[in-house]
Order: structure tokens, then C-alpha cells, then sequence
């Protein structure tokens, strides 16, 4: 997807104030009727033209933000009809690449498959599309720049296991899970941090792991902290694998790229842990008895900061972050 980015930046960049119509480039595939090209208008918007046969007419507007037709475009001599995927919403636009990237390795593999490879990939990547549109919440933000600075600690001692063991996106109980280690990850941004949302009854229960900690990431708004696209950058210097990473970021539903209404600027100021063992404040479905349970769902609460036992010390943080690695 990078390339497919890469190559749009290009266009971008060749772009004349006042120009008009299109301006493409070759994609670097071709399919049995011509060359494949990425476009931007002259509004900025991305393309993609799939050459089809002159008597089809696609069109498709369903996915709001991405629209499906056709033109005919004027290549040498003759005219060309083109199958003409466009993103209209900013916000779509880093989706949007991984969409177009997707289409192009479909079309290398068959390349006389055509505007029914653009159909298809948009038909998989609709439920996708549609999450991209919703707006992550504050708390949303500030949960998901905790886990990346779990995961970057994670991956100083082992870059791929931090983020195929980064769980959290998927709908696992715990934020980070490996051969029964578990990491449950709560953040906040308050100034004075009283207390965290426990998000269901198997959270803090020991009984589900064979070793349970729990770190808790203080964060602060600052204009010149690294935002979350920077935090990205640094965990892929880190070694950990591209593909991965964005896969469970879309799990979290975020999107390089796209655009946040909330900060996502924040510094750390430390990260707190602590062992979770069967004394550890909280509640647990195996406290209760299962027919209190009977008809009772999502059921959350808070943890108060200031009456569970001292934090483990530094150097027990980062032991924990070597055992859970290893």
C-alpha cells in the first residue's frame, strides 16, 4: 500500500494551481484491454481507472465516500472507457489506498478479471469502508495510544510478537495475550488519575491466565507530542511488520491517514503496573454465583487508583515486558 500512497503523493505533487481534468500515471499493472492508471482531479481526489469494454457502464454510489462509474478517457488515437473508482471523503483516503492496492494485486493475479476485480474487492472492503467513516472517540484515542506505547516497549525485545500479540482490536479480553501471558492495558489522560473503566468481568480475573498484569498509561495533551501516525512510524523502525500493524489498527478502527476531529497528540508520563493475582480489587464472574449472572450483560465499572496496592517498580515493569516476550 505504500507504493499505491507513494504514487498518489506524486500526482499530488505534479499537480498546477488552476489545472483542469485529470492527471494520471501508470499503476504498474496492465489488463487484457490496456494499462491500469491512478488519477487525481483536479479537487484532489484519488482514482482509480480500470480499463473495461466500451458497452459497460458500472456504477455504484452504496458505499458512501467511495463512488463506482465510468469515463472515456482520450489515450493516443483512440478512446479508451475506463472503470473509474474515486474517493470523495478525506477522511477515506488512507482506507481508500489500501482498497486500490488490494484491486491491483487482484488484477496481477488475472488480469483479464477487469471491473469484476473492482467490484469484488469493494464488496469486501464495504463493512471496512463504513468503520473508517465513523470518528474515534477522545476515549478511544487515548485507549489506543496506550496500547501503542505498551507495544513499543513490547517490541524493543520482540517486534513481530508485539503485534501478533496484540489482541485487543480483535475483541480479546486482555489488550496483549501470548502463551497465556496476558496484559490488560487501561490509559488516561486526567491530570490527577483517579480511576479506570474496567470494561467487563473477565478483565482482571487471574483465573483466566497464567500470569495477568495490568499497566495503566498516564498521557498528557501536548501541541508537540507525537500524534498517533508518528507512534506508527516509530514501531515500524522498530521492526515491526507493516501488514500486521495496520491490520489490527483497522481492527481499532484506524486507518493511516484519516482524519480525527479529537488531539491525538499526547505525551507519556509513565506507565504503572501491577500483578493481578485472585486478591487483586476488581470483579469477577467467578466470584458470583452463575444464576446472579442469569440475563445481566455489559457489565463495567471502575477501578479506584488510589486504593489498589503500590505499583510494581520500574525495573518490575520491565520485567514484565521481557517475560511476557520471551
Amino acid at each position: 500500500m505504500s507504493n499505491v500512497s507513494e504514487q498518489f503523493a506524486l500526482l499530488l505533487s505534479d499537480r498546477r494551481p488552476g489545472g483542469t481534468g485529470l492527471l494520471t500515471r501508470y499503476a504498474g499493472v496492465a489488463t487484457d484491454l490496456g494499462p491500469v492508471l491512478l488519477g487525481i482531479d483536479m479537487d484532489g481526489r484519488r482514482h482509480l481507472l480500470v480499463p473495461v469494454a466500451s458497452t459497460e457502464a458500472p456504477d455504484d454510489r452504496i458505499s458512501r465516500g467511495i463512488n463506482l462509474s465510468h469515463r472515456e478517457l482520450a489515450i493516443g488515437a483512440g478512446v479508451v472507457r475506463f472503470a473509474d473508482l474515486s474517493c470523495t471523503i478525506g477522511r477515506l483516503v488512507g482506507p481508500f489506498d489500501q482498497l486500490v492496492d488490494d484491486v491491483l494485486g487482484r488484477l496481477t493475479r488475472d488480469p483479464r478479471s477487469g471491473l469484476n476485480a473492482v467490484v469484488t474487492a469493494l464488496d469486501d472492503w464495504r463493512a471496512l469502508l463504513r468503520r473508517a467513516l465513523d470518528d474515534l472517540s477522545r476515549e478511544e484515542v487515548i485507549g489506543l495510544i496506550g496500547e501503542l506505547e505498551v507495544m513499543r516497549l513490547l517490541a524493543a525485545e520482540d517486534p513481530v510478537s508485539a503485534v501478533t500479540g496484540w489482541t485487543g482490536p480483535t475483541g480479546a479480553v486482555h489488550d496483549f495475550s501470548r502463551q497465556g501471558r496476558d496484559i490488560e492495558v487501561k490509559s488516561t489522560a486526567a491530570v490527577n488519575a483517579t480511576s479506570v473503566r474496567i470494561s467487563n468481568l473477565d478483565q482482571l480475573d487471574a483465573a483466566l491466565s497464567t500470569k495477568l498484569h495490568l499497566a495503566v498509561v498516564h498521557l498528557a495533551a501536548a501541541t508537540d507530542a507525537p500524534d498517533i501516525e508518528a507512534r506508527i512510524e516509530a514501531l515500524r523502525a522498530a521492526g515491526v511488520p507493516g501488514n500486521a500493524l495496520e491490520t489490527r489498527l483497522n481492527d481499532a478502527g484506524f486507518f493511516p491517514g484519516m482524519e480525527l476531529n479529537d488531539p491525538t497528540r499526547y505525551v507519556l508520563r509513565e506507565i504503572r503496573w501491577w500483578k493481578v493475582d485472585p486478591s487483586f480489587p476488581g470483579l469477577r464472574a467467578s466470584d458470583i454465583a452463575a444464576s446472579r449472572l442469569l440475563g445481566v450483560d455489559r457489565v463495567s465499572y471502575d477501578l479506584l487508583l488510589g486504593v489498589l496496592p503500590p505499583a510494581m517498580p520500574a525495573e518490575g515493569g520491565a520485567r514484565v515486558v521481557q517475560e511476557w516476550s520471551a
